[in-house]
This record gives structure tokens, C-alpha cells and sequence, in this order.
């Protein structure tokens, strides 16, 4: 749950500017292709199709990110209790002193066999969703009149002005 939800923070955080960046900028060459007259149309036209798809690209690039942090670990996991069945090794041997260092922490501080209990898995959780409840709140609260909206509007205004002029 942690590694998940830590990945996917991490993915997210670090790719939006990148990827709203490479997006736009794709658009615009495959505009510019088209051999489309007006450029700051193009500019528009593809800041505007970059903003309104930077969320499922940020989406697929965090799913991603979990999945492959959660196979890394597991497979970490795995790797480490394989060495632990096999006796006489020397990662055995680590763990086994590793043993003799929990006997000297507090009782609340020891591990303990078995799933979490309640409250201790509600930690995990709330980890989980407090960064998304940040950004769910920054959202809604520049959501009317955003940077997308902006754009789009502008876009529109310079047709109508064109239209004007052409008549």
C-alpha cells in the first residue's frame, strides 16, 4: 500500500510539467505539418489539447509507476525470504543478529506477526489520500476560469475577430 501509494505520488509530481511540455510541443509539430496558416492558432490549438489530456497522461504514467514499484518490491521480498529459508547464509545470519537488536526496543515499537490492526492500517491509508486531497481542493478551487478556460476562450475571441475582418 505505501510503496503504491508513494510511487504514485512521486511519478505524478515529477511528470506533469515534462509531459504538459513534450505534449504541447508534439502537437505543435504535427500541426505545423498540416501547413496550417495561422501560428499563434497552432500555439493555441495545441497548449489547449495538451491541458485538457495532461490528466489521463499523468494518470497512465502513475499507474505504471505503481504497478512497476510493487513488482520491484515483491520482487525484492521474495528474493530476501528466499535467502532467509536457506540456512547458513549470511543474510540469515544478519537477521537472525537483527533478532537480538528488537529485544532491546520498547514493546510498542516492536514488530508483531500478523495483519495490521485498524488504527494502524488507517495510517497507511490516510497517507494515501492526503496528497490527492490537496491537489482535489487546489483543483476545484482554480478550476472555473483555469488555465484551459483561459485559452480556449482566447481561441474563440480570435475567431470572431477574424470573421469580423473577413466580412
Amino acid at each position: 500500500l505505501m510503496v503504491q501509494n508513494l510511487a504514485g505520488s512521486l511519478a505524478l509530481v515529477t511528470c506533469k510539467e515534462p509531459l504538459r511540455h513534450s505534449m504541447a510541443s508534439q502537437l505543435r509539430n504535427a500541426l505545423i505539418k498540416a501547413q496550417l496558416p495561422d501560428a499563434q492558432w497552432v500555439e493555441q490549438a495545441s497548449q489547449v489539447i495538451a491541458q485538457e489530456n495532461l490528466e489521463l497522461g499523468c494518470n497512465l504514467i502513475e499507474k505504471a509507476a505503481t504497478e512497476k514499484a510493487l513488482r520491484d518490491v515483491d520482487h525484492q521480498i521474495a528474493h530476501a525470504m528466499d535467502l532467509r529459508r536457506t540456512p547458513k547464509t549470511p543474510l540469515n545470519d544478519q537477521f537472525i543478529q537483527m533478532q537480538n537488536w528488537l529485544r532491546f526496543l520498547p514493546e510498542a515499537l516492536r514488530p508483531k506477526a500478523g495483519a495490521l490492526v485498524p488504527h494502524q492500517k488507517r495510517v497507511y491509508e490516510d497517507f494515501a489520500k492526503l496528497p490527492r486531497d490537496r491537489v482535489a481542493q487546489q483543483q476545484a478551487g482554480g478550476a472555473a476560469g483555469g488555465p484551459s478556460e483561459q485559452a480556449v476562450g482566447a481561441f474563440e475571441g480570435q475567431q470572431q475577430q477574424q470573421q469580423q475582418q473577413q466580412q
